[in-house]
Formats: structure tokens, C-alpha cells, sequence
């Protein structure tokens, strides 16, 4: 069995650790004015970032997209949408980049002159500008092609200088000075600046920043600062968004986006009717002279043939044929329309050009069809100017179309066929009903089928004037497919800075980053902090933190400082409690100044209060400091007697107190060979004597972390090694050297004594079954003055 082990009273002084929170905390709340600090500079930067950084708010307004059905539709076209072959026409997503597309947005740069910026400058700083947008002092045009005339950013400072002049400080340092309404050339761009309405005295000797831009960065920026996003997926709602510091420029900018959209729409719509109405009105044209032609010809007829009039009782009897012929004719025109749209169609060789609609075909298949093609066509065209011809979309509807386009083939050219056999069989019919008038003089047949060929030719004419009106009338009743919901009117939603996130922000980071930086101090630090620190080491006494270096206590001391050695006395005492006579303590240590000499003065001066007969050894023949305590003049020591035989040891003994029974021995004078001087038969000799003559020896060694001088004689002299620990200072992993002895059983007892600890701290104190602990023992010497606000707090929160 150890040792160490074998201690008849194993006194270890050290609690163990409970978790404890006011131990987690404590560290942390020491720094308290790290937090005061930390918060100061936070809100400071939180104030002054406020203070410089320029408001940007968020105006917003929701439309709806009224989705459009076709008019005609089919089973084919069915199954091609079933298939997702077709699109719809109107599909939200689709609707969303046509609202960011270059044809949509620069309209409403150009309307609202949003290239150009101008900036008011703070009279007392120049690190926050407001922008100026309705309230504009000066109105500014660039004069030419807007398109070519401004090929890279320009700025200037403009200054008024009176009423009628200004000035505008170029990026080259260069000044220009000019009156309101000249036009200017500043880097081959032509500027004209003149007053607005808003304009008065106040702003002369006032300062604007002035920005220009080419009108492609306008339109990126504008793209760049929109957010438009589906409201939800149930609906067919778009919500349009843009933020920025000028609130009335961003509702201005909302509508106008609005409207260029609406504008864009309608003019998608009125390209069907335009082409339709171009196509009517170039059939019309030709069957005007058809008919012309045909009213000549049955004027020639009638003159060659000398007609006036005709019989009463041959009109009654044409009349009865009545409906043979309403069924020719208007089989007739069914037939030239199916012709005319088929002749059409095959002269067609892209899909760029729109077929007419709203013809008056009969059969709804022709009508679907057509509509369908003409909605491919239109949201092709879209596409194409959003991306390239090799798109997969663009591909598929080229698919789609072509589709439509043989199916609209075949369509017309079955109904042509159709028609071609009812008109052979209505003429057949009719041609049996002109045997039976086989009678009548060849004449009126021959004028009758004349006036016939008349009749379809002012029938279809009249029909197509007629569609040619309809289709004006919807071109000019044309109406947008969207409602505006919520209009971009009022204040918006302050986007940055939130003072109050911005403030909660700072709070929290100025608690927390202190809190970081002490617990990476605290990992980092690998110094001795407390008896927690000591694992499995016995742990025999405390010594505060005191300002008494190299000093002795004064016999009326009440401090900690006095109390601490009164208690490491006690716990000496029940330690060697079964050892009879003298008995020799050693002190050491792992490094120097650690306070070994300090604390073995005033321990054997605690001792000698006591009653017994104490002395001191100082064996630090290296660096020795016991005379740095004691009003002694250097005189012989222990180098001087082992040298010196003729030396007895009452020769180098010399009195500390003539109250008490404390007794010195200095070290002598330095030798060249400690180690060895100490291994002599004289040393023995000494400590002989003085274990007969004295109750207590203190042997101060020197740091046995270091040198081995007297590792031997603590191993073979000593009956308990207190060994100094100074807290922080001493790194813990040195603690490894106490504990090897123990291992390794170098010495048969070793205890440990904290030095320089903090009297305030809940882990100072012994409660360990001895009743003594400074939490409460102390209070008639201590008071909580000494005691920082937060010390207090945790004392009343977490007392034990």
C-alpha cells in the first residue's frame, strides 16, 4: 500500500465539486465591467450606424392575371393539352419574367427618367444623402438619342449658384458654370438643366449629387431591385415588390411597371385583330373588282340582248326557288372562305405570322384551331425575346404549332371537299329544277345565272364588311387581363436599419462576446485556479493573497492572512497527531516564488505561539532568503558548519523573537557543490542536535521542481513535505511532480499548501469535517466591503 496512503489521518481538505452555479457564473461576473464596456461601444456603433445609414423602405402591390379560354376548342386540341403539347395562354410563371423583360421595364425608365439621380448632400456631412425624386429642386434631360447618347455613368456635384446660374465639379476636378436651360456637352453627352417648380432662395449655396446612367444599367438595376412572387398557389395572384429610400419613387415605379404591363398585354391582343382586320380589308379589295366585273358583264348581257325587264310570273316562280339558292350561295361562301384560309395556310413558311380569325366558319373545329395557333404564335414571339431559338420551350411549341398547322390542313381541306360535293349536289338540284324551265327563253337563264354569280359575289362582300366592323369594334373595346388588387399607394414597411433589432443585436452580442473571450482565456489558461485543480492530492492548507511579502505576521494580526496559518497549524497538528517528539516539516516547491520561505516563517512563528520551541532551516543554499524576514545580520550557516568542523551547531543558531521560542538557521554562505555539501555526515550531525533540542524543525528547501539538492534529506529527514502551490502561477500540469512522489514513494507524506488564493472565493474554506471554514469563522474579522456588487448578488443567491 502506498504511503501516502498509510497517513493515520488522511486529512483531505479538498470538497469534492458539486455543480454548482454560482462556481459556473462567478467567473464571468468578475469581468462585470467588461459587459459595461462592451455595451457602450455596441450601441455606439448601433447609434452611429443609425445615425449615418439612409432609410430603405418596401412598397408593394398585388394584380391579378385573369387566365383567358379559348373560344372554340376540339378533341384533338384536348388531347394535345392533356399531354401538356400546349400550353395555356396565360401562365403565371411565364407572366412573372414578362413583367421583368426589357420591352416592359424600359418604358417605365423612360417615363420615369430613372437613369438619372440626384442626391441631396448633408450640410454638415457628406456620409448620408437623401435622395430626391418628385421634390426635385432642378429637372434634368439628356438631349439626343437616349439610347446612344450616354455609354458610361456620370456624376458631378451641382451647386446653385443664384437663381439663374450653377455650377457642376466634374470627376476630373473640372468646373463648368452655366446658366438654367443651356445645353451642355460634357463628354460627348448633351445636358439640359433647368429649374423646377419646386425651386426657391433656400436652396442657393446648396450642394446635389448627381448621377446618370446608360439606360441598359437603368434597366438591370430596376430587374435587380423587383421582387416578384405567386401570392399563393390557389390563386392567380402576383405580388410586386421594390425597395429603396424614396418612398414616392417606389410607388411611382409600381404603378408604371403596372401599366407598361398592361400596355404590353393589350398590344399582344390587338396583333391578332390588326392582322385579321389587314386580311379583311385586302379580300375586300379583290372581291370589289370581282364584283365589278360581274355587274359589267350582266350590263353587257342586258344590252346585248335588249332586256328591260322581266315577266312578273317568271320572278314569282324564281322566288319559290328561293331557299335552292340561299343554300347555294351560302354553301358558296363556306367554300371560298375554306379556299381562301386554306391558300393561306399553305403560303405560310415560318411561324411568325398570325392566321385571321373570327372568319364565320361554321364548323368550331377551323375556329379552335385557329385560335389555338394564333395563342402559339404570340406566346413564341414572347419567348423569344427572353431567351434563345434553341430553347427546349421554343422547340415544343414549334412541335405544337406544326401540329396545328397539318391538323388545320386536313381540317380545311376535308371541309373544302365537303362543301365542293354539296355544292355539285345543290347545282345538280337546281340544274333539275331548270329543265322544268327548259320553256322560259334562254335569255333569262343565262342573265339568272349572271345575277347569281352577282348575288355570291355582293354577299360575301357584305359579309366581310361586316367581320371587318366587328373586329374594330373589339379592337377598340380591347381591355386588360389584369385587376389591380392592392395599388402601390402609402407609406411602406421600413426594411433596414431596425433600431430596436438592430439594439437587441448589439445587446446580445456584447454579452455574449465578452463571455467568449473570458471562456477562451479560461480554456487556454492552464494555471493553478483552486483546491479543485489538485485531483487526488492531499490537501492541507490556503494562504491568501497578502501585501505582508517577506514579512512576519504580527502577533495581533486578525487578517485572513493570520487565520490561514492558525489553520494550517491545526491541520499539521492532527497529520502528525502519532508522531512522539520533534517533529521536521519540510517546504518545497515546483518553482521559485512560489512563496516556500514566506510561508515557512510565519508558520514556525505560528507554531512558536503556540507554545512550542521552534526553528527554522533554510536550505536554499542556492538562493537563500531567510535573513529577508528577520532583523539578523548575515552571519555562519549551514555551509559554514559542514565546512567548518570546528563549528558546533549553538554557533549558527540565532533567535528570531525573544516572546516566542523561534529559533533560525541561516543558509551560510553559497557554495559551488550544494547537492554534495548536503549529503555530508555533518548535516546529519545537525539535525540530530536539533531534533533533541527543538519541538518543531522547518527545513525551507529549495524547489524541488528544479534542482534535487534536498530531495534526499526531505526523503530521509522529514516527516511531512508540505509542498507550495501558488495559484496562477504554478501550471497544473507541473502538479505531476507531487504526484510521482507519491507514486513512486520518494516521500512517505506529502500535503499540499495553496498559496496567494482568493479569500473571497466560496472554494477557499475548510469544511471537511472539521468545522472550519472562513465562510463563517471569519465574519467577526471580515466584512462584505471588500465585496464587488456581483460578489454580494451570488453571496445572497447561492449561499451554501
Amino acid at each position: 500500500m502506498n504511503k501516502q496512503v498509510k497517513l493515520k489521518q488522511n486529512i483531505n481538505f479538498k470538497e469534492k465539486e458539486k455543480v454548482n452555479i454560482s462556481e459556473l457564473v462567478e467567473p464571468y461576473l468578475k469581468k462585470w465591467y467588461y459587459y459595461i464596456v462592451s455595451i457602450i461601444i455596441a450601441f455606439s456603433l448601433v447609434y452611429l450606424y443609425v445615425r449615418f445609414t439612409i432609410p430603405i423602405y418596401k412598397n408593394s402591390a398585388s394584380i391579378l392575371i385573369s387566365e383567358e379560354e379559348g373560344k372554340g376548342s376540339n378533341s384533338g386540341i384536348s388531347l394535345l393539352e392533356n399531354l401538356e403539347f400546349s400550353q395555356t395562354s396565360s401562365n403565371l410563371m411565364n407572366e412573372i419574367e414578362i413583367l421583368k423583360a426589357y420591352s416592359v421595364l424600359e418604358p417605365v425608365v423612360d417615363s420615369l427618367c430613372l437613369n438619372i439621380q440626384v442626391y441631396f448632400v448633408g450640410e454638415k456631412s457628406k456620409l448620408r444623402r437623401s435622395e430626391l425624386f418628385v421634390d426635385r429642386p432642378i429637372n434634368i434631360q439628356l438631349i439626343g438619342d437616349k439610347n446612344d447618347n450616354l455609354k458610361q455613368v456620370f456624376s458631378s456635384f451641382f451647386q446653385f449658384i443664384n437663381g439663374n446660374e450653377f455650377s457642376l465639379s466634374l470627376s476630373n476636378n473640372k468646373v463648368i458654370e452655366a446658366r438654367f436651360g443651356d445645353t451642355l456637352t460634357i463628354n460627348n453627352n448633351k445636358l439640359l438643366i433647368t429649374r423646377s417648380s419646386l425651386y426657391n432662395n433656400e436652396w442657393l449655396g446648396k450642394g446635389l449629387d448627381i448621377e446618370i446612367f446608360p439606360k441598359e444599367k437603368a434597366v438591370e438595376k430596376l430587374r435587380n431591385d423587383l421582387t416578384i412572387e405567386k401570392l399563393n398557389k390557389e390563386s392567380s395572384v402576383i405580388k410586386l415588390s421594390i425597395e429603396g429610400v424614396n418612398q414616392d419613387k417606389n410607388n411611382l415605379i409600381l404603378d408604371a411597371l403596372i401599366k407598361s404591363y398592361q400596355r404590353d398585354g393589350l398590344n399582344d391582343k390587338n396583333i391578332v385583330k390588326t392582322n385579321t382586320s389587314n386580311f379583311i380589308k385586302g379580300r375586300i379589295h379583290f372581291l370589289l373588282e370581282e364584283l365589278n366585273e360581274v355587274e359589267k358583264t350582266g350590263e353587257n348581257y342586258k344590252t346585248d340582248q335588249g332586256i328591260t325587264d322581266f315577266q312578273s310570273d317568271i320572278t314569282s316562280f324564281i322566288s319559290s326557288k328561293t331557299d335552292l339558292e340561299k343554300n347555294i350561295i351560302n354553301t358558296n361562301i363556306q367554300l371560298n372562305l375554306t379556299k381562301i384560309l386554306f391558300d393561306f395556310i399553305n403560303e405560310l413558311s415560318n411561324f411568325e405570322e398570325l392566321l385571321p380569325s373570327n372568319l364565320g366558319f361554321e364548323d368550331p373545329t377551323i375556329n379552335g384551331l385557329t385560335d389555338q395557333y394564333n395563342k402559339l404564335i404570340l406566346e413564341r414571339k414572347k419567348l423569344i425575346q427572353l431567351t434563345k431559338l434553341n430553347n427546349p420551350l421554343i422547340e415544343k411549341i414549334d412541335t405544337q404549332l406544326y401540329s396545328i398547322r397539318t391538323s388545320l390542313q386536313k381540317s380545311l381541306n376535308n371541309l373544302k371537299n365537303s362543301y365542293e360535293v354539296r355544292v355539285s349536289s345543290y347545282n345538280n338540284q337546281f340544274n333539275r329544277v331548270n329543265g322544268e324551265l327548259s320553256s322560259m327563253p334562254k335569255f333569262e337563264r343565262e342573265y339568272r345565272a349572271i345575277i347569281r354569280q352577282q348575288q355570291i359575289k355582293e354577299s360575301l362582300y357584305l359579309y366581310l364588311l361586316q367581320k371587318r366592323e366587328e373586329n374594330e369594334i373589339e379592337l377598340a373595346a380591347s381591355v386588360s387581363n389584369i385587376k389591380v388588387i392592392v395599388p402601390p399607394i402609402g407609406n411602406g414597411t421600413l426594411v433596414a436599419p431596425k433600431k430596436s433589432i438592430l439594439y437587441l443585436v448589439a445587446l446580445i452580442l456584447s454579452l455574449f462576446i465578452p463571455i467568449g473571450i473570458i471562456y477562451i482565456i479560461q480554456l487556454f489558461d492552464n494555471k493553478l485556479k483552486s483546491a479543485k485543480d489538485l485531483d487526488d492530492l492531499t490537501l492541507l492548507g490556503q494562504i491568501p493573497k497578502s501585501d505582508k511579502a517577506n514579512s512576519i505576521i504580527d502577533d495581533t494580526d486578525r487578517s485572513f492572512l493570520s487565520e490561514s496559518f492558525r489553520m494550517l497549524r491545526t491541520n499539521i497538528n492532527f497529520s502528525l497527531s502519532d508522531k512522539v517528539g520533534c517533529k521536521v516539516i519540510a517546504l518545497s516547491s515546483t518553482l521559485p516564488n512560489e512563496g516556500k520561505t514566506f510561508i515557512s516563517m510565519n508558520l514556525a512563528n505560528s507554531l512558536s505561539k503556540a507554545g512550542s520551541k521552534v526553528i527554522v532551516v533554510g536550505l536554499d543554499l542556492r538562493m537563500p532568503k531567510l535573513l529577508d524576514y528577520v532583523n539578523i545580520k548575515k552571519t555562519e550557516g549551514i555551509s559554514n558548519f559542514i565546512i567548518d568542523e570546528s563549528l558546533f551547531p549553538k554557533d549558527i543558531i540565532n533567535i528570531v523573537s525573544d516572546k516566542n521560542e523561534l529559533y533560525l538557521i541561516n543558509a551560510g554562505d553559497i557554495p559551488p557543490n550544494p547537492a554534495e555539501l548536503l549529503l555530508k555526515p555533518r548535516f546529519k550531525e545537525l539535525m540530530n542536535y536539533l531534533k533533541e533540542n527543538f519541538d518543531y524543525v522547518i527545513l525551507d528547501t529549495s524547489p524541488i521542481g528544479l534542482i534535487s539538492d534536498c530531495l534526499p534529506i526531505v526523503k530521509n529527514e522529514a516527516d511531512l513535505l508540505l509542498y507550495i502551490a501558488r495559484v496562477g502561477y504554478l501550471q497544473k500540469k507541473l502538479l505531476s511532480i507531487p504526484k510521482a512522489f507519491i507514486n513512486e514513494s520518494i516521500v512517505d507524506k506529502i500535503a499540499i499548501v495553496l498559496n496567494y488564493t482568493d479569500p473571497f472565493d466560496k472554494k477557499y474554506g475548510y469544511g471537511n469535517g472539521y468545522g472550519y471554514g472562513y465562510g463563517g469563522y471569519t465574519n467577526g474579522y471580515f466584512n462584505d466591503s471588500k465585496k464587488n456588487i456581483f460578489q454580494k448578488i451570488l453571496n445572497f443567491f447561492f449561499k451554501k
